[in-house]
């Protein structure tokens, strides 16, 4: 049996759709049109608290994701995989979209994708073919492609009452509790990558390139006068309270980077 898959996709970038009809070839997939956060609806939002720290892009972003939560719910789909439409593929992704692969996996989400540099995982893993999963104990970013069960679309939809966070924070970042408190695992090696990464003349993202451009305004402005003195002693008082935790998880978990093959 065949996993659903989503594809999550601007109206206005067709040539980005083209592009992943033909890297899905012989796959069937579901094309979810993006929300353009430029151009909500009046009442897109209406009854929700929503940061001041999301950028409109964020916003349009995590409704989209959260379309496809929903979809999931409503049609019963024990898992799907969800996908933006920048994203390149191993040879073998389609042998992982049936869902034999993952019959014996307890699991809110699967990251598919890796991003640059180490993270902290489980040391103990599960083989899924001849690759093995690892839960995810520190922050890593893209929601580029992800397998969620329904278990866990479920959950998501209910984190969304209140927007805190761009939707690859919620999912796989240490700020956000949903990370720890949920069965949130890696694939190792990745049989996906945001196509920036491993492309030499990639084509514009729009939704990564709205997260660059947030993530580099916040750390602007950490960094101005006193608050950056203050956060820094709060920083080094955190770092000293956490230390016997620390030691404990590196009995646990070791650090990896996520290759992509």
């Amino acid at each position: 049996m065949r996993i659903p898959i989503y594809l999550i996709n601007l109206d206005q970038r067709p040539d980005r759709l083209a592009a992943m009809q033909e890297r899905l070839r012989g796959l069937v997939y579901t094309r979810v049109p993006a929300f353009d956060g430029n151009r909500l609806a009046a009442d897109a939002l209406a009854g929700r608290e929503v940061s001041a720290k999301l950028t409109r892009n964020e916003i349009g972003c995590y409704l989209s994701h959260e379309a496809v939560w929903r979809d999931v719910v409503e049609k019963r789909h024990p898992l799907a995989c969800v996908l933006e439409d920048d994203v390149v593929f191993s040879r073998e992704f389609a042998d992982f979209m049936a869902s034999g692969c993952w019959a014996d996996l307890d699991f809110d989400l699967v990251k598919l994708d890796n991003w640059p540099g180490e993270i902290v995982l489980s040391r103990l893993g599960r083989r899924i073919r001849h690759r093995a999963v690892y839960r995810i104990r520190s922050t890593t970013f893209s929601a580029a492609c992800y397998l969620v069960s329904a278990r866990g679309a479920a959950k998501l939809l209910r984190e969304g009452r209140t927007l805190r966070h761009a939707v690859d924070i919620l999912q796989f970042a240490t700020k956000s509790p949903w990370l720890l408190a949920n069965k949130v695992y890696q694939l190792s090696p990745a049989i996906a990558a945001q196509e920036q990464l491993v492309t030499a003349t990639p084509s514009s993202s729009d939704i990564e390139a709205s997260r660059i451009e947030a993530r580099r305004r916040r750390k602007s402005l950490k960094r101005r006068g006193l608050a950056r003195v203050v956060r820094e002693v709060e920083r080094i008082y955190r770092q000293a309270r956490a230390l016997p935790g620390r030691i404990a998880s590196a009995v646990k978990n070791k650090r990896r980077e996520i290759g992509f093959d």
